[in-house]
């Protein structure tokens, strides 16, 4: 039973590793291409995309950081 559970558990692990290398680096690749079903102008569109995103999420962050800091020295 054990030793089932590992290989199911190694499998699944091998399985988001090769998503990951998918998303991250063969995201505009032939091979992450026909993965995802998409074209190379889609695949572009949507990583800019993402990337906008990301940096809206990351400047979301900064501010509440900030107020947070700034909340911490009024209060005292």
């Amino acid at each position: 039973m054990s030793i089932g559970a590992n290989i199911v558990v190694g499998f699944i692990a091998l399985l988001h590793i090769y998503i990951l290398v998918l998303e991250m680096f063969l995201w505009d690749k032939p091979a992450g291409l026909r993965a995802f079903g998409k074209t190379k102008e889609e695949a572009m569109v949507s990583a800019l995309a993402r990337m906008e995103r990301i940096s809206k999420y990351h400047a979301g962050l900064v501010k509440i950081r900030e107020q947070d800091r700034y909340s911490v020295y009024f209060s005292c």
